[in-house]
C-alpha cells in the first residue's frame, strides 16, 4: 500500500481540495500529496491564511481505489535532522588521516624514549 500525506486541524477535520474543512465521511475530497515536502509547504500556506488553526501533517495509506483511509492516519514521520558536528559512525574514515595519526603517534613515542 502506498502512503500519502493529508492535513488535519485541531478539530479532527481534514483539509479538502477546495480549501474547506471536511470530516472523515468524504475521504475522496480530501487534499493529499504523495510527497512530504509538498504537503508540508501546503500546510504552512494554509496556516498562514488562518493563524488560529493548529494543523498537523498526517500520513495515511490508500485503499485499492486510491482513496485515503483517514481512520488509519498517523502523524507523519519526522526526518532526522542532519548534524554536521558529529561524525556518522557508518562513514568510513579517510585512510590518509589514519596514517598521519600513526606517524604523529610514532613521533611522540620516539621522543618519549629519549
Amino acid at each position: 500500500m502506498k502512503d500519502i500525506f493529508v492535513i488535519c486541524n485541531q478539530h479532527g477535520q481534514f483539509l479538502g481540495k477546495q480549501s474547506q474543512w471536511l470530516d472523515e465521511s468524504e475521504p475522496s475530497a480530501v487534499w493529499r500529496s504523495p510527497h512530504r515536502d509538498v504537503a508540508l509547504n501546503h500546510m504552512i500556506e494554509a496556516n498562514a491564511r488562518d493563524i488560529e488553526q493548529r494543523l498537523v501533517l498526517l500520513q495515511c495509506p490508500l485503499n485499492e481505489k486510491d482513496i485515503p483511509l483517514l481512520g488509519d492516519a498517523i502523524p507523519a514521520r519526522k526526518s532526522a535532522p542532519v548534524t554536521y558536528d558529529e561524525p556518522d559512525p557508518e562513514v568510513v574514515t579517510n585512510p590518509d588521516e589514519d596514517i598521519e595519526h600513526e606517524v604523529v603517534a610514532e613521533a611522540v613515542d620516539v621522543s618519549s624514549d629519549r
